[in-house]
């Protein structure tokens, strides 16, 4: 077994908690959820086994029930959609 995981590696590796799409938007610079430590070999992403363990276990006491971490939600900040304009005229009148 390795020490050392790419993306696909750690989402083989732990499917259950893992996708290849959750990691690469927890890596983002504005990202709103924070994944595993990472670090770059090149232009490879690559985690430490020992790093996402920790991390996993971190979680699990920090947390009574663990979320999977693609399910959290950003609440959206920006100009209104049109429906939230009109809402707003309606109350405002």
């Amino acid at each position: 077994m390795s020490e050392y995981l790419n993306t696909e590696g750690l989402v083989a590796a732990y499917p259950e908690l893992f996708s290849v799409s959750m990691l690469k938007k927890s890596r983002m610079q504005y990202a709103d959820t924070s994944g595993p430590p990472h670090f770059n070999i090149g232009r490879k992403v690559v985690y430490a086994r020992s790093d996402v363990e920790a991390w996993l276990s971190e979680k699990k006491l920090g947390q009574r029930n663990p979320t999977p971490l693609g399910s959290v939600t950003k609440l959206r900040v920006g100009r209104p959609t049109k429906a939230q304009e009109i809402a707003r005229r309606q109350r405002a009148a």
